[in-house]
């Protein structure tokens, strides 16, 4: 049970951080369009 949920803990970090990485790759984007503009 408890290494069941270490793993899914651990994916979900992952996701979380994945997330986030493209959030942030998101506002970048748009950041740069504004300057652009």
């Amino acid at each position: 049970m408890v290494n069941a949920f270490m793993g899914a803990s651990d994916e979900l970090n992952i996701l979380l951080r994945r997330r986030i990485h493209s959030t942030k790759c998101e506002i970048n984007k748009s950041q740069k369009i504004k300057v652009e503009k």
